[in-house]
């Protein structure tokens, strides 16, 4: 009877599951992003928490100079997060630095417009910003790194060879401006390293250089995202797929964590479990990264993401009918087990009660000629005294 109710939960679970198993380590790291993303809301209220926090102490600034500070934290707390809101705080730090006439600031809260443009594909808007406000640029290094974004992105997305060599030239030569200008220990150094050696399809230098790094330093969950994506990228590049899901995960475990709403690594994951027929984790990521990117309104976002929703959407569909055909299949041997169980049970129930009528007949049976046999001896003691005393 119990391996009859095993097979039947057997079956059963057999209908269910879909997902493909992975190492150990693989799977701990999905498990964990599993959690992230299951925990949306709560994380999400955390960072509306401080954004309110924020907002409510703009009137309180008791200087220009503090309300300046506050909206500079508002915008890094939007940043990847919202683009609008973004935006509108990098233009009111622009106006608040103008009509303090503080050219420092001016230079920041430009650049802090720049950067997001650049994060949404608006590379003219960011030549003509930098072309309105005509200052000393080119020692700075985040200047250098939004035009090696802007030349870089440039150069992939062109159609024109003459247009991508140009485009590539400049990039490179932005790269090189942006090396020589940062610290030998900048995290930027290893990141602008790291994407070349990668456009030069050298993953191992690339692995050699972030592995002893990420193992000896504590990097915030923003640059965990970026340093753990470079990785992923690596091993993806050298075809150890399985590395890959497990930095890819990681990264995107990062990125939910900020939160931000601008990341690649949870939608190139999903494309990897589509790939390995883990269809369901497949759908629950595109499908978070469809939301975060409507959410937050990111048009780069947007793209990559409905590039590959369309085809995972369909195998989910399909996957979801044959579950369902599974759990029907499964369901019907249950229920003819079942039945034959409960026809054995019967029978296993008359059986014994059969040999219960047998055992109580025979102990009667064994009664009575117990019975009999003490008359038998009875009768055989007197026949033996009645012969002594006739001899006598």
């Amino acid at each position: 009877m119990k391996h009859i109710c095993l097979i039947s939960c057997i079956l059963i679970l057999c209908g269910c599951s879909g997902r493909v198993r992975h190492c150990h380590e693989v799977e701990t790291a999905l498990k964990s992003l599993d959690k992230v993303i299951a925990h949306k809301e709560m994380i999400e209220g955390q960072k509306e928490n401080r954004i309110m926090r924020l907002r409510t102490s703009v009137p309180k600034a008791s200087s220009d100079i503090e309300r300046y500070g506050i909206y500079n934290d508002l915008f890094n707390e939007y940043f990847q997060y919202n683009i609008d809101s973004t935006i509108a705080y990098a233009y009111r730090k622009i106006t608040l630095a103008e009509s303090l006439q503080d050219d420092e600031l001016i230079r920041d809260a430009v650049l802090d417009l720049a950067d997001r443009y650049a994060m949404s594909g608006l590379y003219d808007a960011i030549l003509s910003l930098f072309n309105e406000y005509d200052y000393e640029w080119l020692d700075d290094a985040r200047y250098l790194s939004i035009l090696n974004t802007v030349y870089s992105n440039l150069s992939k997305s062109s159609n024109d060879s003459v247009l991508t060599m140009k485009y590539t030239r400049e990039k490179e030569v932005y790269q090189q401006k942006l090396l020589s200008t940062l610290a030998a220990d900048d995290i930027g150094q290893i990141f602008i390293r790291t994407d070349i050696l990668l456009e030069n399809n050298k993953a191992e230098e690339v692995l050699d250089i972030l592995l002893p790094w990420v193992a000896s330093n504590d990097p915030s969950l923003e640059n965990q995202g970026v340093i753990y994506y470079t990785l992923a990228r690596a091993y993806s590049i050298l075809g150890d797929n399985e590395n890959a899901v497990l930095w890819y995960a990681r990264s995107a475990e990062s990125d939910l964590l900020v939160p931000k709403y601008e990341y690649r690594s949870l939608y190139e994951l999903a494309s990897c479990m589509y790939e390995e027929n883990d269809i369901e984790r497949a759908y629950t990521y595109i499908t978070r990264s469809v939301q975060d990117a409507i959410q937050s309104n990111a048009q780069l976002h947007k793209q990559f993401s409905y590039q590959i929703l369309p085809v995972i959407s369909s195998s989910y569909g399909k996957f979801v009918a044959l579950k369902n055909r599974s759990i029907v299949s499964a369901l019907s041997v249950s229920c003819v087990l079942l039945c034959f169980l409960v026809i054995l049970s019967v029978f296993l129930i008359k059986e014994r009660n059969r040999v219960l009528v047998a055992e109580r007949q025979t102990k009667e049976s064994n009664l009575m000629l117990q019975q009999l046999t003490d008359q038998l001896q009875k009768n055989v003691n007197i026949l033996q005294e009645t012969n002594q005393v006739k001899e006598m």
